[in-house]
């Protein structure tokens, strides 16, 4: 219920995506969510930001700031950044101290230069939970267990014949959704296939 309300009234939107499978669509569908977003006309732009076994809260400060900076949001103060934390397999055993601090406190700081990183309501942070053996990551990032999160399955039903693909390279913040062609071929091959 905490954070609920805080996420509600002055940290801004924070979810969780996990999948069933390796490979299960997560990070597509974050850049999906963003895409939709984006074709509404929605003022909002994507940056991803690595959480691996070497982040800390010094390296997670300066991947935050670079990709703030790089989305010029402070120029453009209607504009709103979704981050996208691409969390890995391995994960430092601070990891959920900084997730506390960042998502819930609302200000990372690192305590070697002191310099800080405070999010703003506006943006949103979309975690995307790795797969591993047994769950373990899932299980270390005890802080993940209080935020909303979306468990993805494959089967038909979930099969997305669009595909979402970076219209600004490099720098990656303007997603476009088109026609998912490879998914058709592949779909008319095995149709084909099946039949003879």
């Amino acid at each position: 219920k905490a954070c609920k309300h805080a996420f509600k009234t002055h940290v801004g939107e924070t979810r969780c995506v996990a999948s069933t499978v390796n490979g299960g669509g997560k990070s597509h569908h974050i850049l999906r969510m963003v895409g939709e977003a984006q074709r509404r006309g929605e003022s909002v732009l994507y940056q991803r930001v690595p959480l691996r076994e070497w982040s800390s809260p010094t390296t997670t400060v300066e991947l935050l700031t670079a990709a703030k900076a790089r989305t010029q949001t402070d120029v453009i103060t209607d504009t709103s950044v979704a981050f996208h934390m691409d969390i890995g397999h391995i994960i430092p055993a601070s990891a959920n101290t900084m997730l506390f601090e960042l998502l819930l406190v609302g200000l990372l700081r690192d305590p070697a230069s002191c310099r800080m990183y405070h999010r703003q309501a506006r943006d949103s942070f979309h975690l995307e939970i790795p797969n591993s053996p047994g769950n373990k990551t899932a299980k270390a990032l005890r802080f993940c267990s209080l935020l909303p999160t979306t468990v993805l399955s494959v089967d038909a039903d979930s099969l997305d014949l669009e595909t979402p693909i970076f219209r600004d390279a490099p720098l990656c913040s303007e997603v476009a959704l088109v026609e998912y062609t490879e998914m058709k071929f592949v779909c008319r091959w095995l149709k084909a296939v099946k039949k003879g």
